[in-house]
């Protein structure tokens, strides 16, 4: 899947919420196999990038100059940084890069999606009780506290006597 398609998919639009709250296991981990691609991208364009510098400089330093002098290792580091290949390889690696952090990105937006479908959920399920029912509630919670207040003092005087 792409970032684009993925992103597609973020919007908390439709009005069941519990279809979005259904699908949204299986979107996080389309993110995450997203993020998970992007990840090694990068690892295999930094290996690349590495790869190709220790390969240079190996051929470099076996080359010796007129009078058979090696090449110093601030020279080594120009040549190799002045390769079209390595600029090629640079700019793939920091590409990369950007993309796996936008993959990181992506994947805790869709954390936030999770966490905002909670917090339409709890809200859509208070909105279903009654201000009757709440105080119900809290009427039953007095009266349980009350009854256990009574049951204490009962006992209380059971034992005095």
């Amino acid at each position: 899947m792409t970032s684009k398609e993925l992103i597609k998919k973020l919007p908390i639009v439709a009005e069941n919420i519990l279809e979005e709250a259904a699908n949204q296991p299986q979107l996080f981990v389309e993110a995450a196999y997203y993020r998970v691609g992007k990840m090694r991208k990068q690892n295999q364009s930094g290996a690349a990038l590495a790869h190709h510098i220790s390969h240079m400089a190996t051929k470099i330093r076996n080359k010796k100059n007129e009078a058979g002098e090696k090449i110093t290792e601030g020279a080594l580091k120009e040549r190799i940084e002045i390769n079209e290949a390595t600029q090629q390889l640079r700019e793939a690696n920091s590409q990369a890069y950007c993309e796996e952090e936008f993959a990181k990105l992506l994947l805790e937006a869709f954390r936030m999606r999770a966490k905002a479908l909670h917090v339409i959920a709890d809200a859509k399920m208070y909105e279903g009780r009654s201000p009757s029912a709440e105080i119900d509630k809290i009427e039953r919670r007095r009266l349980a506290a009350r009854a256990r207040d009574l049951e204490l003092e009962r006992r209380n005087s059971e034992i005095e006597d």
